[in-house]
């Protein structure tokens, strides 16, 4: 099955089957609008494509979006991905117990709620940060950055260029901007596309701009993804 994938996809599904201990990861910003339920169905979706038990946590009490798209998205959601919304302060431990039955855990967290946030983290113990390349959103990196270092537990942050622009001068002002406060920046990056907001809801029909992100993220070498990319183009 996977021989008849795209490359990009293949790179995430052989990557995340060899992940010893599955992937588990929390998409957040104390910044909304960002991407992030985007991202984090997106990812959730191409990790059903192993085969295993994938489970998508909608920690956002607000807006309930990742909820929302699965139920839109109705029969054509994998049977292999469940959906469930926590946002309470067991958030920690409901995710911690799930890995009994799911090897695969995304977790969305909203915004405005700094604990949950960093609850995820400690639970999944590595997170992604979206954020736009405009000055207002890159300036309140820091605001999320803070909570990182209020743990006591190690948790990795990466950073990801959301709803992008790369030919833009503000884009590469945000990448220097972000790297020079030592914030760990991915060198993938989504670009801003109509295509990617018309499928809320929906199963997407390609990946591949969110494959590399999140094969990058699960370790594969750059060359490599280069390499895929080239074939795939």
């Amino acid at each position: 099955m996977i021989e008849l994938l795209d490359p990009d996809l293949q790179m995430v599904v052989l990557a995340a089957l060899n992940s010893p201990n599955g992937v588990q990861l929390t998409i957040a910003n104390a910044k909304g609008g960002v991407m992030k339920t985007t991202f984090a169905v997106y990812a959730a979706l191409m990790l059903a494509l192993t085969g295993e038990q994938v489970l998508l946590v909608d920690a956002d009490d607000t807006n309930r979006t990742c909820l929302k798209w699965n139920r839109l998205a109705g029969e054509a959601w994998p049977k292999n991905v469940m959906v469930v919304g926590w946002a309470d302060d067991a958030l920690r431990t409901r995710i911690e117990n799930a890995r009994a039955n799911h090897r695969h855990i995304i977790v969305d967290v909203g915004p405005s709620d700094t604990t949950l946030i960093k609850q995820a983290w400690l639970a999944t113990g590595h997170g992604v940060v979206p954020t736009q390349q405009y000055p207002g959103d890159v300036v309140q990196l820091p605001t999320t950055f803070q909570l990182l270092r209020e743990l006591t537990e190690p948790v990795k942050l990466q950073v990801l260029l959301s709803r992008a622009f790369p030919a833009r001068k503000s884009f590469t002002n945000a990448v220097n901007h972000i790297s020079g406060q030592g914030y760990p920046l991915l060198k993938g990056h989504v670009p801003h596309l109509e295509y990617i907001a018309e499928e809320w809801g929906a199963l997407p029909a390609e990946f591949t701009h969110f494959a590399e992100v999140v094969a990058e993220i699960l370790g594969v070498p750059r060359h490599e993804i280069e390499r895929r990319m080239k074939q795939a183009a």
